[in-house]
């Protein structure tokens, strides 16, 4: 999905006719797998009880962006932008934020830079082998229901 945006941000200064085309086709090809395998990926994720509001979601979301983003973009003030982005590139809050990050002691950053991943592998475990007995919970019902 990378190179789609990469595609997709080719697209948006396309000096010419050719080369828009061009690229949306590049867009097309490249994302076309990752939306043709979106609806098993989705009744993987859910129950079928839940698959409808799963695949209603992913179907709204893959199918109607391109359609919304140029009528949204197109009728929204320029200023809701601008003030939707503007925490997070205003110079003065990220000089902040980078202060705040940098006021704590060497050692606790270390320390802090070491130990997480190992948190994040145990969290990640326990995760996993939670999905894993709640697939095998969910496998045995349907197994008996049907």
């Amino acid at each position: 999905m990378a190179v789609v945006l990469l595609f997709i941000m080719a697209k948006a200064p396309a000096a010419d006719y050719g080369s828009s085309i061009t690229f949306r086709f590049l867009c097309t090809v490249f994302a076309a797998s990752p939306m043709a395998v979106a609806g098993g990926t989705i009744s993987d994720i859910w129950t079928p009880m839940q698959l409808h509001f799963g695949l209603t979601v992913d179907t709204f979301a893959a199918y109607e962006s391109p359609f919304l983003g140029p009528v949204i973009s197109s009728s929204a003030p320029h200023w809701v932008f601008v003030l939707l982005a503007q925490s997070e590139t205003f110079g003065p809050g990220l000089l902040e934020w980078g202060a705040k990050d940098l006021s704590g002691s060497l050692g606790t950053r270390l320390l802090t830079n070491v130990y997480r991943p190992f948190t994040m592998i145990f969290v990640a475990m326990a995760l996993i082998s939670y999905i894993y007995h709640l697939t095998k919970e969910a496998a045995a019902k349907a197994a008996a229901a049907g």
